[in-house]
């Protein structure tokens, strides 16, 4: 125990005093009115009541500790409470609480509050789960409005399909967004907090500290208001090994490649390359003179596996080399790869349409809270059946099983899609056999998947097939809309190998580039590994060359959608992913409101940022005057 706990147990006291203000000004020596202010600014900023605020002394917590301390009071009076019902003593109070927390994720709060203390300890995770969503349920209709049958529905799919909690569901605002854009931002923040998580358990480890401790080391790190730091640069840069003017000198160190970005920005707007490059190279060698082993270590083991057959002797430069183009050019590890970045000059790799710039155009092309239409593929299929031009039921429970089995016994077959799933996971053709094997798939699907997406096989054209049979190869097609017109742009054709159904490179599929005006395949075919190929590694046919049939039908089709799109739901970028079928006809597969703009860059092995810009941009400053009015 602490010695600050060992100080306040349960019967701990201030004696009495006609004026406890007044003492305390005259204990340290500060004014009665600083002392007043201070008792309501520790009440407004930490919860800290004005009896805790003397009983625990809090006048005498530095303000960078006044945080974690208001924490600390609150698990005592907590614990106090506890004794009070149980006739435990502190310790055990304590310890009651501290499991509670570590073992079945209840926080102290929960713990009083719901008496667990006289709970079977069987029963603790039913009941708190059921007032956490009481409690969600309860905020969200205050804040709303909304029905609380409609909300409980919302909250209980999203805890079965995509294991959200409710403090997930109401913080994110989840009850708000489609399946997909649940599946999306759930994914994206967890994977987050599993590096964090990581990081920190490496920073115990090497340390010896408290993740706590951890925590309040970069807390006054970034109160010194040098550089915003945060954990994965802490880590990064070695700050749990230096001393306290190291520190500080490395914060300094930040605070320079943070201006040297803003700089070499600059430059590279205003056309000037090589000072830009200058500015660069300087801003390299302080990430390697600063770069920890362990980041080393780490970005090598992502270096060796993403380039076969690399020097080892070259992996502590790579290593640098990833560094800078991520905290200098904004260019993501992915980006580094997928271009080849390793092979590539300055001048040739700052030519290049990078992830972060895609992803910033379509935060106000295409604003998250429009994107419901096409992130949900069932939304989706019914808004566009016209050129969907197949069939397609959804299957949300058990009670859909004969609608199921009805488009089955039809059709014969079916593409299943679940609602969670992304990069084409999850996919899977579904044929009939009989009644019996159809109730065990189903009921099996419904169980892995949750709510999934049963949509009518498309037909190949011959000459799909031809390329490669097993899979709907398609074309992506994005389209931007500006003052009622259609730009067509990056057009980019994906197809399966290795037996796969699916094209999507994920799952093992091959991209090419294509010519916007002609239709025609300008190169060979790149895979997500980064092998390239001439031919189709299954097939033999030779990509570049190939030129698809009815290109026009296809930019006269795409264009009618994104015109539709644009007008009936603000989306002005769009990635439509089109088949060639069968009957001679341009099929939709569906739209993406979150397209992949820079994949055309890697087909040809050229840099499109500019091409990219001189399109997107007028758009984009439209844009922002238009929310600034």
């Amino acid at each position: 125990m602490s010695s600050f706990l060992s100080r306040f147990k349960r019967n701990t006291t201030s004696a009495a005093k006609s004026d406890p203000i007044a003492e305390i000004a005259e204990s340290t020596g500060r004014k009665y009115e600083e002392i007043l202010a201070d008792i309501d600014h520790a009440k407004d900023e930490f919860g800290v009541s004005k009896k805790d605020y003397i009983n625990y002394e809090f006048y005498d917590v530095p303000e960078s500790e006044r945080k974690e301390k208001s924490v600390e009071i609150r698990r005592i009076r907590r614990a106090n409470k506890v004794m009070a019902n149980t006739g435990w003593d502190f310790e055990k109070a304590s310890a009651e609480l501290d499991r509670a927390k570590e073992e079945y994720g209840i926080k102290n709060k929960e713990y009083v509050k719901h008496e667990l203390y006289n709970v079977p300890e069987s029963d603790w995770t039913d009941i708190i789960s059921a007032a956490r969503d009481e409690e969600t349920i309860r905020k969200i209709h205050k804040e709303t409005q909304l029905d609380v049958t409609e909300i409980a529905q919302k909250l209980s799919e999203a805890k079965d399909v995509y294991s959200v909690t409710p403090e997930e569901f109401y913080k994110k605002r989840l009850w708000e967004l489609t399946g997909s854009e649940i599946s999306r931002k759930v994914r994206g923040s967890r994977q987050v907090k599993d590096r964090i998580d990581d990081i920190y358990e490496y920073l115990q480890g090497v340390s010896g500290k408290s993740r706590k401790e951890i925590r309040g080391n970069i807390r006054s790190l970034k109160e010194m208001e040098i550089y915003p730091l945060v954990v994965t640069e802490f880590y990064r840069y070695g700050f749990i090994y230096r001393d306290e003017e190291d520190q500080v000198k490395t914060l300094e160190m930040l605070k320079k490649l943070q201006e040297l970005r803003d700089e070499i920005k600059t430059e590279l707007d205003c056309g000037n390359i090589q000072a830009g490059k200058q500015k660069y190279e300087a801003g390299k060698a302080l990430i390697a003179a600063n770069l920890s082993d362990e980041a080393i270590k780490e970005h090598g083991e992502l270096i060796s596996e993403k380039i076969p057959g690399v020097d080892l002797g070259a992996i502590r430069d790579l290593a640098v080399d990833l560094e800078s183009v991520s905290m200098l050019l904004r260019y993501t590890y992915n980006d580094f790869f997928d271009f080849h970045f390793a092979e590539k000059p300055f001048e040739e790799r700052v030519t290049y349409l990078s992830g972060l710039e895609k992803k910033d155009a379509l935060k106000i092309l295409n604003p998250e809270e429009k994107r419901g239409i096409l992130d949900d593929k069932f939304l989706s299929y019914q808004y566009l059946k016209k050129w969907y031009d197949r069939d397609a039921v959804i299957i949300e429970t058990a009670d859909d099983y004969e609608s199921f089995a009805a488009f089955m016994r039809e059709h014969k077959a079916g593409l299943k899609k679940p609602f969670a799933g992304m990069q084409g996971k999850g996919i899977e053709k579904v044929t009939y056999e009989d009644d019996e094997t159809l109730a065990r798939q189903f009921h099996e699907m419904l169980e892995s998947d949750g709510k999934f997406i049963l949509e009518e096989l498309i037909i190949s054209h011959p000459m799909m097939k031809e390329i490669y049979p097993h899979s709907i190869n398609t074309v992506r097609i994005n389209t931007l809309v500006h003052d009622g017109k259609v730009t067509p742009m990056m057009p980019f054709f994906r197809v399966g190998t290795g037996g796969n159904i699916v094209d999507n490179g994920a799952q093992g599929g091959i991209m090419a580039t294509i010519d916007i005006e002609t239709g025609e395949m300008i190169s060979g075919a790149v895979a997500h590994n980064g092998l390239r190929y001439d031919r189709h590694p299954d097939t033999g046919t030779v990509f570049k060359g190939i030129k698809f049939p009815k290109w026009q039908e296809l930019l006269d089709l795409t264009e009618e959608l994104a015109l539709k799109v644009a007008a009936e739901h603000g989306l002005y970028f769009v990635g439509w992913d089109m088949t060639y079928a069968e009957g001679d006809k341009w099929v939709v597969v569906e739209g993406n409101a979150e397209s992949s703009m820079q994949l055309s860059q890697i087909g040809v092995e050229t840099g499109m940022k500019d091409y990219f810009r001189s399109i997107v941009q007028p758009v984009l400053d439209q844009k922002l005057a238009e929310q600034e009015q």
